[in-house]
């Protein structure tokens, strides 16, 4: 306890304040008003004598300064005049300036808490790393530095603003909605994200939370924000990421269930149909393996961008090579054909890859909303079964989905298991179709073709088998036991003295593209003991002018091993007389399709007798194949046909039998 103001006529030094000492003291510990020296100083004995004045005054009078029962201090007055009595009324006059004073008091502290708590409050919003602002009705009133920083604005720019201009476009009217709401004292979600837009015109979102404060006797918002726009374009990213092909930009396949599902919801609420085209790039494995990983993704881009500028459908990635159309509603549903023929048209333009020109086919499956299924994964299922169906033919095709190809598939995956154990158990077999000199009838050759001896039936030809084998790596083997199993029994021949002809063996894409071929035939060749001058590999058209960058240096690196190359089925595919001349091969067989309409038929005529003429004019020999008459030989021969193969000379035969016929 001190003396906070004292004045007193007699002294200018305040008597010390120690507890019980003096009727300041007792006034304080009482809390009770103190009148002595007047005209009823017996009026209070009954709370206690008060201890006398150290002054000497001859009159005292002395009230507490309270707030409710709290005793703030003591109001204090003196009279050294005997003739100057204190009168209870003085005591009343006392009190009520001690209330007056007491609620100033009151005030005076009340003022300076306040101003300590917005010396805190700036402190703290002023240091915080969060963007803090206050706004009433729609006017901004406060910003911290971390607000102005966020929003790009001066703080004179900042409390021009509205609140709401702050907001983005996307998020604005219900930002504003909440916001007025919640001044209202209505209940509203206090935490939530949206985006704002900055002063130089971009977007952040922020973690937005208020809470309703009061200020200047009405409700005001103060707001705490921070900027989490680098975690949302984490989280978009992320999102991106899980729906779509990172490869292609496209969707993949959790994204088109998605909007399949949303497809099928709409097409069954408005009773329409919906079409699946389910694609796949032919030979791309392949292709992929020769010209490497890079020059393939540059293929499936193109590819999606192909599918991209379609002019119906909704495109996706399903994986690899596999890509979807989707064809949502009545009349994009009966526009397939259209569709189709548009991604024909597409695709019949080359890709080009650097210096590099590809030619690029796909088969496609079809499945159809509600014949074929009511859920995204039955209709991809039976696209990818009709799929399967199209590339059996060796691609290039396509496949609409029917309950039957379901069996097919069933069949073909137990055909597939009993092929791999037919692979073990030596269940195939070589036969041999010998090669006849057109003019001389001398046999100049002879090709070996795979048969399936099938648990003790009949043999089965490679057109009941071979399919299913290419679309697993079981046609590698079949390729490398019949390269193995040829050119061992040649080299018996050799033993054995009869006439060196060559033998030919037919090469699989698969098997020609992959990495290594040339070393794989030198391995063979040593293994077995054969000259390289008498073996002959068959590939396709096709297969050679699938990816010239990759054929050249491989039919260059067999040709300088000394083994002969033939072209198979040349004229069905689309070769490039530019490419062909490049070729190190030195055999073109005609195939049987071109064939069997001589010599009435002037087409084929026509046909053939070019095909000879181009040969021979490029030093290439030529072989007929599927020669089944005597009209069809005297006719190759007398127009220049080398060499000629089919029924009417030789069926297909065991090695046993061909060894007859061979000359020694």
């Amino acid at each position: 306890m001190n003396w906070a103001y004292f004045a007193d006529e007699t002294t200018q030094t305040p008597p010390s304040l120690l507890a019980e000492q003096g009727p300041e003291e007792w006034v304080w510990r009482t809390g009770h008003p103190l009148l002595t020296g007047g005209r009823a100083p017996d009026q209070l004995p009954e709370r206690g004598s008060p201890p006398p004045d150290p002054l000497g005054s001859t009159g005292w009078l002395g009230v507490p300064l309270k707030l409710k029962d709290h005793v703030l201090g003591v109001i204090v007055a003196r009279s050294y005049n005997p003739d100057l009595r204190f009168e209870p009324r003085h005591l009343d006059s006392l009190a009520l300036v001690a209330g007056q004073v007491a609620m100033a008091i009151q005030r005076m502290r009340g003022e300076e808490v306040l101003r300590e708590s917005e010396h805190k409050f700036r402190m703290l919003t002023e240091s915080s790393a969060a963007g803090i602002l206050i706004y009433q009705g729609e006017r901004i009133i406060y910003g911290n530095p971390a607000a102005l920083a966020m929003s790009g604005y001066s703080r004179e720019e900042f409390l021009r603003l509205r609140f709401w201009d702050l907001v983005h476009p996307d998020h604005r009217e219900l930002i504003k909605e909440r916001g007025m709401a919640r001044q209202r004292g209505e209940k509203i979600p206090s935490h939530y994200e949206f985006k704002i837009i900055t002063k130089s015109g971009q977007s952040r979102w922020i973690d937005f939370t208020a809470s309703v404060i009061p200020y200047e006797g009405q409700s005001a918002v103060v707001v705490m924000a921070f900027d989490i726009t680098d975690r949302k374009q984490a989280e978009e990213q992320l999102a991106y990421i899980a729906h779509y092909d990172s490869l292609t930009g496209l969707p993949n396949r959790l994204l088109l269930e998605d909007r399949l599902s949303k497809h099928l919801a709409g097409c069954a609420r408005d009773r329409e149909r919906l079409a699946l085209i389910l694609l796949d790039l032919d030979r791309f494995k392949e292709l992929n393996d020769t010209a490497g990983q890079e020059v393939g993704d540059e293929l499936l881009r193109e590819t999606a961008r192909r599918l991209v500028r379609q002019p119906n459908g909704e495109a996706a990635r399903l994986g690899s090579d596999q890509f979807v159309l989707v064809l949502a509603g009545e009349e994009r549903s009966r526009r397939v054909d259209d569709s189709l023929n548009s991604l024909e048209e597409a695709f019949r333009q080359p890709m080009s890859v650097g210096s590099h020109d590809f030619h690029l086919g796909f088969s496609a499956g079809v499945s159809f909303y509600p014949e074929d299924g009511t859920t995204p994964e039955a209709l991809i299922r039976c696209a990818d079964i009709a799929l399967a169906r199209a590339k059996s033919f060796g691609g290039g095709a396509v496949e609409f989905y029917t309950e039957s190809m379901s069996r097919m598939v069933s069949e073909k995956a137990g055909l597939r298991q009993q092929l791999r154990r037919a692979l073990k158990r030596g269940e195939l077999e070589a036969a041999y179709q010998l090669i006849y000199a057109s003019t001389s009838g001398s046999v100049v050759g002879m090709e070996a073709l795979v048969r399936w001896k099938r648990d003790g039936e009949d043999l089965l030809l490679p057109g009941s088998f071979i399919g299913v084998a290419e679309e697993s790596d079981l046609i590698l083997a079949i390729d490398q036991w019949m390269l193995r199993t040829a050119c061992s029994q040649r080299r018996s021949w050799n033993d054995a003295g009869y006439a060196p002809v060559p033998v030919s063996v037919n090469l699989s894409a698969r098997q020609f593209l992959k990495p290594g071929l040339a070393s794989l035939i030198q391995a063979i060749l040593e293994e077995t003991g054969l000259p390289p001058a008498q073996l002959v590999l068959e590939i396709t058209e096709a297969t050679a002018m699938w990816d010239m960058a990759s054929t050249i240096p491989i039919l260059q690196q067999l040709d300088a091993m000394g083994v002969t190359m033939a072209i198979d089925d040349f004229g069905s595919g689309y070769s490039s007389l530019m490419y062909l001349k490049q070729l190190p091969i030195h055999i073109l067989k005609i195939p049987q399709a071109f064939i069997q309409g001589l010599p009435l038929d002037l087409r084929d005529v026509a046909i053939v007798r070019a095909i000879i003429d181009l040969a021979h004019g490029l030093h290439l020999l030529v072989v007929a194949e599927g020669v089944e008459t005597a009209e069809q030989l005297h006719f190759l021969a007398g127009i220049g046909c080398d060499a000629i193969q089919g029924f009417h000379c030789a069926r297909p035969m065991p090695a046993s039998q061909a060894a007859a016929l061979l000359s020694r």
